[in-house]
């Protein structure tokens, strides 16, 4: 089991690698997604996930392929797949502007067993096994990742971000107006794989977005986890690989920051 999963991990790095040369590439040309005016999608996408899902299918043959840019059907329904975001964070990536990463993770509906984030806002590139801890290495120096010891909402840093989908948006608004006092500060930074980073780093406390796809989290959930974090969905459950509400946090402040963002819920009636 070891060997196979160490295959899957050195698997992703490579993939991970290769999406980092592809976002190097010029020319880049961006265009919103058919339907969707605030959707930005550019051609490094599409490039970044040809290059990840080759490797993984030359390495891995039969092992479904699920990613934002298309795929092999849904992670919830299948059986182990890889889960690919080939740019995270594109709306950044199109202005030069970080943060914005890759995330590829393997796993089976909703938990992944191995994840591997390429982090250029730092220069670094995360990963981590389920079991073995998690990593993040900048330069030639690897750090294990660790969550916060932050206990209480008022002294906590919050990160979250808002969906493409504009209904969505009063609802987010109103958890965001009634978290924001409880706080000690609230950011956005546009970038899922960034935030769950800063989570897994001990840089922020809690992180929580209204709807968010499986391949935003996928590889990030299991670096929160590893780092001694939790992650569910905003109602607290357990995530089973589909859209809908995420949250994360340094673990202490979870069953807090669940009460706080239901509270927020809450205001729209």
């Amino acid at each position: 089991m070891n060997d196979r999963i160490d295959r899957y991990l050195v698997s992703a790095l490579r993939a991970a690698r290769a999406a980092q040369r592809e976002m190097r590439q010029a020319p880049l040309s961006a265009e919103v997604k058919a339907g969707d005016m605030t959707n930005v999608v550019t051609d490094r996408d599409f490039a970044a996930q040809d290059a990840i899902f080759r490797i993984l299918r030359d390495r891995h043959p039969g092992v479904p392929l699920i990613g934002e840019e298309g795929g092999e059907g849904d992670w919830a329904s299948n059986g182990s797949a890889w889960i690919v975001d080939p740019i995270d964070g594109t709306s950044n990536f199109a202005r030069s502007r970080p943060p914005f990463g890759s995330s590829i993770a393997f796993g089976r509906a909703g938990q992944a067993d191995v994840g591997v984030i390429l982090a250029p806002w730092c220069r670094g590139i995360a990963w981590a096994v389920r079991g073995r801890g998690a990593f993040l290495r900048i330069g030639g120096r690897a750090e294990r990742l660790a969550v916060s010891d932050i206990g209480r909402p008022a002294e906590s840093t919050a990160l979250t971000g808002y969906g493409y989908a504009r209904e969505s948006h009063p609802g987010w608004l109103a958890r965001v107006a009634r978290s924001m006092p409880a706080l000690r500060a609230l950011r956005v930074y546009g970038s899922a794989v960034h935030d769950l980073i800063a989570v897994a780093r001990g840089l922020a406390d809690i992180y929580w977005e209204d709807e968010l796809q499986p391949w935003d989290w996928a590889a990030g959930a299991l670096l929160v986890e590893e780092a001694g974090g939790r992650v569910t969905d905003l109602s607290g459950d357990r995530l089973v690989g589909r859209p809908g509400g995420f949250l994360a946090t340094n673990g202490r402040l979870h069953d807090a920051a669940v009460a706080l963002l239901r509270l927020s819920a809450e205001a729209l009636w």
